[in-house]
This record gives structure tokens, C-alpha cells and sequence, in this order.
């Protein structure tokens, strides 16, 4: 029937509402997520950037003093006397003039002259944690035999732009028989810079011979070196651990020339995203926080709003359907469903006006208030009776009807009998027992 479309049952009003608050809140907390690990990304990606950069520049200044230590050694391997000074076995003028000159200088620990025969001519410590000079020639024989002539070594070639600046300086008439190379070598389990030089002469040509004296730099890496060559790169604390090491600032391996393991480079990373992530991120969680609650409870607050006025609409619709008294359809709804049966096609359809006996008698015996218990009563019956067959409206003051289908004309009187029977028993209305026709 059509009139059960206004519904005189009041459904939870809230559910809704209460679901479309938490769907809301829940996208709000989803999109602060979403930023907040969009924040965490940012400055990890940015330590991670810098990171990444401060190990290039690290790996370009190991290179650069490679390169360095190349440029120290010709200083005194581009030269005449040399030569001729240890032709004569002048070791005092090779001493000041070479070792003692690249030591005091330049710092370099080790220095080691050999001869045309490989045989050493000269050699010079720093100081007594230099090394030996037996195991820098071992590490240095691929190098040498390259300079010698020999075949190539298969080691990483750190000293490539210096072999092409040495091969283009065309300023000094020997400087293209300049044979030179240096590798990152490990020594005693430390790393070092070990280069190697033939001493070339510059004006004298015919000093020039297939097996020159060749010049051996050891340049330790020490934890000193270490910390100079990151402060010239603006790298703070860098120093060499064990590779196995536990840790927490930036590291990057570091192998020699050759492939052997050393350890690793450790330093103090600048980290630029670390201030972001300790200081600006927990400033970002309260806010986003914040937000989150205060959309919550905005969103809330309208929501609630917005259920109160269809819970209005709705209870305003309910009262225009509804008879106070019995909770029943009034007589507005009874006509919208009588109208609506009217017009559909299931027929026939049987009407029953119910009218009670008497109930101006009642009001006026027991009180209104018993009458109203009357209406009640008489409704509850009705309903329970009749309300999963078809209509019962209450239609004003004593008067009910009825409304449903049936299938025959013959069922109209048992739908009499029916109601007949509803009112055989007495109704207990508090203290008065009353026995009520209709």
C-alpha cells in the first residue's frame, strides 16, 4: 500500500550519520599519513642525496691526491741531475735533494730509488712506522713492471688524467719519455697512496737509457691524513674502520687498486634532512594531529546537525501519519492508502470501520485518562490481530479501520467474525475492568 511509504516506525537516526562522520575522519587520517611518510621520504631522501654526494666528493679527493702525489714526485723525477748525481753515487745530494726533499715537504713516508736493474740505489723513511720497504715493492710489482715496460696492470687507473697531462706537457724536450703511475694500495692493513716514476731528463737526452732509475712514494693514509683530506672537502671526522663495522654515520667501502679489501671510510655526514625530520617533522605531526581532530569534530558537529534536521523532517512527516494516542496510521494515511488501493490493480479489497460501543460513557465514568487506556488497548488488539494483514488506522475519537486484500467476497465475514471476537474478552485498564463492544 502506498501509505507504507510514511513510515510511523522511527529508525535509529544517527547510524548514518555516525558512519559517513568516521568515513570522513578516516580519509582526513588517511591523507595526514600520506603527508607525514611523504615528510619522512623527503628528508630521508635528502640525507640519502647527501649522502651520496659526499661520497662522490670523498672518492674524487682520494683521486685528487693520487694525482697529487704524481705532481709532487716529478718535481724531482723531471730532472738532469738526479742522473748524473747517482751515476756518481752522490747518496748525500740524492738524500737532500729527493728523500729528505719529498718527506719534509710533502710528507711523504716512504721513498725508495731503484736502479736500472731493479736493484735499490736509495731509500728513505720519515720515521719508523713508514714501513718496509720490501713489502711496498711487493705490493707496487705490477706497477712497476708496467713502468718497466712490462704488461699492463689490472688494477682501477686512478692516475689516468695525470698520464694524459704528462704525455702532453710538450714544454720540456723529455717529458714525453715520462713513464709514472700511483695506486690506493693497502700496506700493513692501512691504505696508501704508492706511486711510481722514472727519472726523465729534460735537456740532456743522452742520459736517457731503456731501464731509467725509477722513484717509489709510499703516502700512508693515516687517521691524520684522513682528517685533513675530509677537511679540505668540508667532510668532518673522516677515518678508515673495519669494514664489519657497527656504524651509524655515513660509510662507504674502501678498496684498494687492486680489489683487496681495506675497510671502510666512515665520516659525520651533514645530513641536511635530519633537522627536518627531528625538529619540523614532530611540529608537523601535532598539526596534522590537530587538523585531524578538528576536522573530526567539525565533520561531527555538521553530521549531527544534519540528523537533527531529518530526524525533524522525519518526525514532522510522522506526526502528519501518525495518531498520538494508539501509535496507529491516522486518518490521513488511511485515505493516502485507501487512495493508493483504489488504484492498484489486486482486488478486491475489504474496509472495516470499527466504532466502540459507548465510549463517551467510559470518559465520563472513568476519566479521560481511561479512555485514552481504552484506545490502547483497543489498538494493540487491532494490530496484533490485523497488522500483518493489512492496514489499522485509527481515524479519530472512537472510530478504527480496517484494510486488506481478499481473495474472495466470502472472506469479508470471517473478517467480521474476526473483529466480533476482539472485543468478547474484557479490557483491564489499571483498576477498572471494562467490558467494551463495538
Amino acid at each position: 500500500m502506498k501509505v507504507l511509504s510514511h513510515s510511523w516506525d522511527s529508525p535509529a537516526p544517527h547510524g548514518a550519520d555516525r558512519k559517513l562522520a568516521l568515513r570522513i575522519t578516516a580519509i582526513l587520517t588517511t591523507l595526514a599519513i600520506a603527508v607525514i611518510v611523504a615528510a619522512v621520504y623527503a628528508g630521508i631522501a635528502m640525507n640519502s642525496a647527501a649522502l651520496g654526494i659526499e661520497s662522490g666528493i670523498i672518492e674524487k679527493e682520494i683521486n685528487r691526491v693520487v694525482i697529487k702525489t704524481l705532481d709532487e714526485q716529478k718535481s724531482v723525477a723531471l730532472w738532469d741531475e738526479p742522473l748524473q748525481r747517482l751515476a756518481e753515487r752522490d747518496l748525500d745530494w740524492v738524500d737532500e735533494e729527493i728523500g729528505t726533499y719529498l718527506s719534509g715537504t710533502y710528507g711523504h713516508d716512504l721513498v725508495i730509488i731503484l736502479d736500472g736493474n731493479g736493484h735499490i740505489a736509495y731509500q728513505h723513511a720519515r720515521n719508523s712506522r713508514a714501513g718496509s720497504v720490501a713489502q711496498a715493492l711487493n705490493a707496487a710489482a705490477p706497477l712497476l713492471a708496467e713502468i718497466r715496460g712490462g704488461p699492463l696492470r689490472n688494477w682501477v687507473k686512478r692516475d689516468r688524467n695525470f698520464l694524459t697531462q704528462a704525455a702532453s706537457d710538450s714544454t720540456l724536450a723529455g717529458a714525453a719519455k715520462l713513464r709514472a703511475g700511483a695506486n690506493v694500495l693497502q700496506l700493513s692493513g692501512e691504505a696508501a697512496v704508492v706511486s711510481a716514476m722514472t727519472i726523465t731528463p729534460t735537456h740532456d737526452l743522452s742520459l736517457l737509457t731503456s731501464n731509467p732509475p725509477i722513484i717509489v712514494s709510499v703516502l700512508r693514509l693515516t687517521p691524520d691524513r684522513l682528517t685533513r683530506i675530509g677537511d679540505d672537502v668540508n667532510v668532518r671526522n673522516l677515518h678508515l674502520i673495519p669494514h664489519d663495522s657497527d656504524a651509524s654515520d655515513g660509510l662507504i667501502t674502501l678498496k684498494a687498486d687492486d680489489g683487496s679489501a681495506i675497510g671502510a671510510l666512515s665520516w659525520t655526514p651533514q645530513l641536511p634532512g635530519k633537522a627536518f625530520l627531528t625538529v619540523l617533522l614532530p611540529v608537523l605531526l601535532l598539526v596534522t594531529l590537530g587538523g585531524v581532530l578538528m576536522g573530526h569534530y567539525l565533520i561531527a558537529k555538521i553530521t549531527l546537525l544534519a540528523g537533527r534536521l531529518r530526524l525533524s523532517a522525519k518526525e514532522a512527516r510522522r506526526l502528519a501519519y501518525e495518531d498520538q494516542v494508539s501509535g496507529l496510521p491516522n486518518r490521513r494515511a488511511f485515505h493516502d492508502g485507501l487512495t493508493g488501493r483504489c488504484s492498484a490493480p489486486q482486488r478486491p479489497f475489504v474496509v472495516a470501520l470499527v466504532d466502540i460501543d459507548r465510549f463517551k460513557e467510559v470518559n465520563d465514568t472513568y476519566g479521560h485518562e481511561t479512555g485514552d487506556r481504552l484506545i490502547e488497548a483497543v489498538s494493540a488488539r487491532l494490530k496484533e490481530e490485523f497488522g500483518d494483514w493489512g492496514l489499522v488506522a485509527r481515524l479519530g475519537g472512537d472510530e478504527f479501520a480496517i484494510m486488506g486484500l481478499v481473495n474472495e467476497l466470502s472472506q469479508v465475514g470471517d473478517v467480521k467474525r474476526r473483529l466480533g471476537k476482539l472485543f468478547e474478552a474484557p479490557f483491564q485498564l489499571g483498576p477498572y475492568r471494562i467490558l467494551s463492544s463495538a
